[in-house]
């Protein structure tokens, strides 16, 4: 732990679809007149939000904020299948939970970043009441397609494998773990990514393994899956009746975590919505410029109450 990074207040599990999902909690949910939901993104887990949650405590203690990993990631349940709408049921079930221990007059505001951010529209579309305030961080793209014939392929290559997912590799210490993690995210800060190590690998056999599910990984995306919406946050932004703000890093990154980036142009002409746009940041913008991000999400929260009250 590093007071850059500091590890939660408070850890816990909620339960849903028969599964513990982790949750790290920064700051006290039930005395916060702000609490904020974070969904992480694809392959990451809760603790993502370390830099985040300290850069919001430092300007406000009145701040909380709960994250969930998602199933298969990070301490969470791995899970028999993997479908979009699962993922939903579980952060509108950790949403609920959340908002049942905060105390009556708190804002509730959802945070997410890449898929935990379409997830987090997604949820609002299904019930627009659970939040008053919403932050996209760099999710305005559909995600990158497969290369291999979508779905259907998929199947097919786990079909001739005898239905076994890809093992995933082990490693000989954290640091090679960090190291591993810096080829998909090398604007990173590579002590962040020694800190991050521990909660994406756990030690077994003198080796450490990657926490994630090998169900996740490489064989299928959970957009792909028989039933997943058209993934579009830009369409699922300019639906819901909540003001958004939208977090975007304008700087070049992996070009594989992030997919085409449609321009600053539809995403400032979302209505009731708000874009901030880092150009020194890639898309981990809450990783990259947590102070910066910060602030943007605490202004964001008191126009939302301003427009509120008036």
């Amino acid at each position: 732990m590093t007071a850059e990074w500091p590890g939660p207040r408070a850890r816990s599990a909620v339960a849903s679809r028969g599964l513990q999902l982790a949750v790290c909690e920064w700051g006290d949910v039930a005395s916060a007149s702000l609490v904020l939901v974070g969904a992480h993104g694809y392959l990451d887990c809760a603790e993502f939000f370390a830099p985040l949650a300290a850069a919001l405590l430092r300007r406000r203690p009145d701040v909380a904020l709960a994250a969930m990993s998602f199933a298969g990631h990070g301490r969470s349940s791995w899970a028999d299948t993997y479908g979009w709408y699962d993922h939903t049921a579980d952060l509108l079930a950790f949403t609920r939970a959340v908002s049942a221990r905060a105390a009556r007059a708190t804002t509730i505001g959802m945070v997410g970043h890449s898929f935990g951010a379409v997830q987090v529209l997604q949820a609002l579309q299904l019930e627009p009441g659970l939040a008053e305030l919403v932050v996209n961080l760099d999710a305005v793209s559909e995600p990158p397609a497969l290369n291999d014939g979508g779905l259907a392929g998929a199947l097919a290559w786990l079909a001739a494998r005898g239905g076994d997912a890809r093992p995933l590799p082990g490693y000989d210490d954290l640091e090679a773990v960090a190291a591993r993690r810096a080829r998909s995210n090398p604007r990173l800060p590579a002590g962040l990514l020694r800190w991050l190590a521990p909660h994406l690998a756990r030690e077994a056999g003198g080796r450490y393994w990657w926490r994630l599910d090998p169900a996740l990984v490489g064989w299928v995306r959970p957009w792909q899956i028989t039933g997943a919406p058209a993934a579009d946050p830009l369409a699922l932004t300019a639906a819901l009746p909540h003001p958004v703000l939208t977090v975007t890093g304008a700087a070049a990154d992996h070009p594989q975590i992030r997919g085409s980036y449609p321009g600053d142009g539809p995403i400032d002409s979302l209505p009731r919505g708000r874009h901030y746009r880092l150009p020194d940041a890639g898309h981990y913008v809450h990783l990259e410029r947590p102070d910066a991000v910060a602030a943007a999400i605490l202004d964001h929260a008191q126009q939302v109450s301003a427009g509120r009250a008036a």
